[in-house]
């Protein structure tokens, strides 16, 4: 799983991403939202984030320092990055969307992942979830 963990994330549309974010704002029904927050140098889910804070004491609520409280909620997964994003308590797959370089990434991990026997079944499983996500046939 820790080989997973770096290469979450797909591109949308083949070699246009931007499709990808046009189409998502034009269906926002079928468009499920992963809102990310932003803890001690580290992304979490939604759940992640609420478990964090129901054991805080009261007081750190005010703080706008991510050291000291969760801060966000930031949406699309914290945003575009250059990989897919996962949550550094639960690995959840935080539906980030991604630059071009992060498609670039995605292919060329998900090609390495085709190999056959190079992966495990719960590695195969986690790349057809992005190859879903992302549109990557």
């Amino acid at each position: 799983m820790k080989i997973m963990q770096t290469m979450y994330g797909i591109p949308g549309f083949g070699d246009r991403p931007q499709l990808h974010a046009a189409w998502r704002e034009a269906n926002p029904v079928e468009t499920k939202i992963m809102d990310a927050y932003v803890y001690q140098a580290a992304l979490l889910c939604g759940d992640c984030a609420a478990k964090v804070k129901s054991g805080m004491v009261h007081g750190a609520t005010l703080s706008k320092d991510s050291e000291r409280w969760p801060q966000g909620p930031y949406s699309d997964g914290g945003g575009e990055a250059d990989s897919p994003q996962h949550c550094d308590h639960c690995q959840v797959f935080l539906e980030n969307p991604l630059t071009s370089d992060g498609y670039e990434y995605v292919r060329e991990q998900l090609e390495q992942m085709d190999a056959p026997g190079a992966i495990s079944p719960e590695a195969r499983r986690y790349a057809r979830e992005l190859r879903d996500f992302y549109e990557i046939s």
